[in-house]
């Protein structure tokens, strides 16, 4: 057990754990300032690729827009849906009447247990 105390020491001490905490809070603020910006930047690209496709959209051709300096789109294409009255392959196939191929090949078979190997 240590009998002297030496205060210097201590104070070494304390000034390193003070920059080890300044570091992280420095990460941490850098850090955070990042995924915002990025995630800023998504949304651009989005709002910039919805924008591409809307002056398309207009008539538009993307060699006009391109002799007009805006060469192709940097984010990525607006996301286009389909809707459709058309029922999954499995749902058309049963209501045709033909039964799921899985299910009809399937075969259970019972040991045969009075036989002697």
């Amino acid at each position: 057990m240590a009998t002297n105390v030496d205060p210097d020491n201590i104070e070494t001490t304390a000034r390193a754990l003070d920059d080890r905490m300044e570091s992280i809070r420095t990460l941490t603020r850098v850090r955070q300032q990042t995924l915002e910006q990025r995630a800023a930047a998504e949304a651009a690209e989005r709002e910039d690729a919805g924008a591409y496709a809307d002056a398309l959209a207009h008539g538009w051709t993307g060699e006009e827009l391109k002799k007009l300096g805006f060469g192709e789109q940097t984010g990525r294409p607006a996301r286009r849906t389909t809707h459709t009255n058309t029922p999954p392959a499995a749902t058309r196939a049963t209501a045709r009447g033909v039964r799921n191929r899985h299910h009809a090949a399937v075969r259970t078979t019972r040991p045969n247990i009075g036989s002697v190997a």
